[in-house]
């Protein structure tokens, strides 16, 4: 039996995916989730007859993708459309979405930091930095020192990729197949994955097409196509000797210390993008040239120059610093804040202001702890990606000062007269921040 099919028709896969599903989902995504008379919920309680229906109906090849429906929703700033298929369409996509990563995953560059395992948008930014490193040793005179640097995110990418039946992505997966397996996918799955790329859409107005451009946002297939697309790109810039890529998602940069190897990057970039039928969003491009004191460049003067680039909601700067954005700083503080107030107010304005206090230290180190579920969806990157001593230790006393002014009413450095700062430590457990990466940074170091 292809290996494939194997995987496809493993009952255990199904309960894995339901159990994933329903941790994953929030409220709004269960009511909709709804096939066949199963709630997510019912699933979850009977996820093993359910798995084995599924299962069943895969291995004897009865089971058809239905439609997804078209919902338009305001995501980060700006309307976007997302698709929404039934719950057994969905988690069938899902175990097949994650057999094809597992076939990919040689044809995928290490470059790629998305949606890959093991990897993230904490180890495309420690690539830069090594990067940014290994260029500081390698010219020891601070005089020679510089890198040219573009910026390129795809324009509306996940929604712009072809797949009509020219597109590149047919073969690209036929080349997966070649490389995983001795031989090609049944017919069945093949039709199986291409109705999960290019399913039958019922959109907004209650019309019912088929789309030959985009792989439909929210899709658990999305990701690997996305990923794989740009692989032409991907091996091109990679193999530029002296330089560095690196790409999450659609936001793509590169780095070399020779300006006219950087510009030629950038018009490859163009240029693949453009045979790919995708655009780079003209918006968001960018080329800088990098140095610690920030100078201009004498050989590329058009070129901005700066002492940092703002990448993955970091700021680097050449030196190898990571700092938190500072647009990501603020919303981290407004969060917290919002947080402890909510936590003062549910124990009521006149409780024990010490039981306030370490109520409130213990929401803020939940909220800092990138395993909490409940933690900031910053967490991470605070604790693993930032640097930046001198930042973390604002942010240690922003922090302080805020529990000690929602504890005693008493706004700004006035709080800490009756909450002291050492007392918030030492006898309430707050983290520090510092402390975290000190620790992180000793352990590195053995």
């Amino acid at each position: 039996m292809h290996d494939l099919v194997q995987q496809i028709t493993t009952p255990v896969l199904y309960r894995k995916e339901i159990q994933r599903l329903a941790t994953r989902c929030n409220r709004g995504r269960l009511e909709a989730l709804e096939s066949e008379g199963f709630t997510l919920a019912a699933a979850v309680q009977r996820n093993g007859e359910l798995a084995r229906r599924i299962a069943a109906a895969v291995r004897a090849q009865r089971y058809r993708f239905g439609p997804v429906t078209q919902h338009r929703v305001f995501l980060d700033g700006k309307y976007r459309f997302i698709y929404r298929a039934s719950l057994t369409d969905t988690l069938v996509t899902g175990v097949l979405a994650r057999q094809l990563r597992r076939l990919a995953q040689p044809l995928i560059s290490r470059s790629v930091h998305s949606y890959q395992p093991g990897r993230s948008s904490l180890t495309a930014i420690a690539a830069l930095t090594r990067y940014l490193d290994h260029h500081h040793k390698d010219r020891p005179d601070p005089r020679t020192r510089g890198l040219y640097l573009v910026r390129r995110d795809v324009r509306r990418f996940g929604e712009s990729i072809p797949v009509g039946d020219r597109s590149i992505v047919w073969e690209q997966l036929r080349e997966v197949f070649r490389g995983g397996v001795a031989t090609k996918p049944p017919a069945y799955v093949w039709s199986l994955i291409q109705s999960a790329i290019r399913p039958t859409v019922i959109t907004i107005e209650s019309e019912e097409v088929c789309l030959i451009a985009g792989v439909p946002t929210g899709s658990p297939i999305q990701p690997v196509i996305c990923n794989l697309y740009l692989s032409p790109l991907d091996q091109q810039l990679e193999q530029i000797s002296g330089g560095f890529y690196a790409r999450y998602g659609d936001d793509l940069i590169f780095a070399h210390p020779d300006p006219a190897t950087t510009r030629r990057a950038a018009d490859q970039i163009e240029c693949t993008l453009r045979t790919l039928g995708l655009k780079s969003n003209e918006q968001k491009r960018e080329a800088l040239y990098l140095t610690t004191p920030g100078r201009p460049s004498q050989r590329w003067p058009e070129v901005r120059h700066t002492s940092g680039v703002e990448y993955l909601g970091c700021r680097v700067t050449f030196d190898g610093t990571v700092q938190l954005k500072s647009a990501k700083s603020r919303r981290l503080m407004q969060d917290l804040a919002r947080r402890v107030r909510l936590s003062c107010r549910l124990l009521g304005r006149h409780c024990d202001p010490a039981l306030l206090a370490q109520t409130a230290c213990q929401v803020i180190n939940r909220a800092l702890d990138p395993r909490d579920e409940l933690g900031h969806s910053g967490a991470q990157l605070l604790r693993y990606g930032v640097n930046d001593r001198a930042q973390l230790q604002q942010l240690d006393y922003l922090i302080a000062r805020l529990i000690a002014s929602a504890v005693t009413g008493s706004y700004g450095v006035r709080g800490f007269r009756q909450m002291p700062y050492r007392k918030l430590r030492r006898e309430y457990g707050l983290r520090s921040l510092v402390v975290e990466r000190n620790r992180r940074r000793s352990s590195s170091e053995c």
